[in-house]
């Protein structure tokens, strides 16, 4: 089973996570072998804390990343924790923290996404709703040139998640039929090659989908 969009490159996309362990694999070269360790250790640890929902560990498991000097893993990871923790204002700094450019970088398009759904559903879940529209349709417009650009499982799944987020700032039959959107790109995104079951079982992002047959039936069974 390929390893979900979280674990892949704590950004997402594979492609990202291929520039990240090149990086790794660079300073492992260098003698650095001991920060490498370390560094896939507390990703590891912070991807188990994510599929189990304990959003303690993984709070704590991203501080050590920070600490570490991986912010452009930590302060994004830790700003998921927070929100699974529902300490939304921390979550919320955390967030914007995670979109900041490290060392001249560009922040890559899917991470900003991550990071424009979090805040939707912050503010959303403090009762913003208009705040927490503004940051959804920046995040629907992006995942949605996303999928323009590469039409692959990881776009699909991305725009399912800000659906879904959306999905649940909205009522009634828009709610709805948000949520049969996000199915469909779940399942175009499964079609595609998603397989990371504990990673769509675990996910905040799909939270307003979870008493749907229809996404209960995406399941392998």
């Amino acid at each position: 089973m390929r390893k979900s969009r979280l674990y892949l490159s704590l950004s997402i996309m594979s492609m990202i996570a291929a520039v990240v362990l090149g990086v790794a694999q660079g300073a492992c070269g260098r003698g650095l072998g001991a920060v490498c360790g370390e560094r896939s250790f507390q990703r590891n640890s912070v991807y188990a804390a994510f599929e189990a929902r304990d959003f303690a560990s993984m709070s704590r498991h991203a501080e050590a990343l920070i600490a570490d000097g991986d912010a452009l893993n930590g302060h994004r990871l830790q700003a998921y924790a927070l929100r699974g923790q529902g300490r939304l204002d921390e979550a919320i700094v955390a967030y914007h923290e995670s979109m900041l450019r490290e060392s001249g970088r560009e922040v890559p398009a899917p991470v900003l996404v991550d990071a424009y759904v979090g805040l939707a559903d912050c503010f959303n879940r403090m009762g913003l709703k208009d705040r927490a529209r503004d940051w959804i349709d920046r995040a629907q417009q992006d995942a949605t040139d996303q999928l323009k650009q590469r039409c692959d499982d990881g776009a699909h799944y991305q725009l399912a998640c800000v659906l879904s987020v959306r999905s649940g700032i909205e009522t009634g039959e828009t709610s709805e039929i948000l949520r049969a959107f996000a199915i469909k790109h779940l399942q175009l995104a499964i079609e595609a090659g998603f397989d990371s079951w504990e990673h769509m079982l675990a996910d905040l992002d799909l939270d307003p989908l979870r008493s749907e047959a229809r996404f209960q039936a995406l399941f392998p069974h």
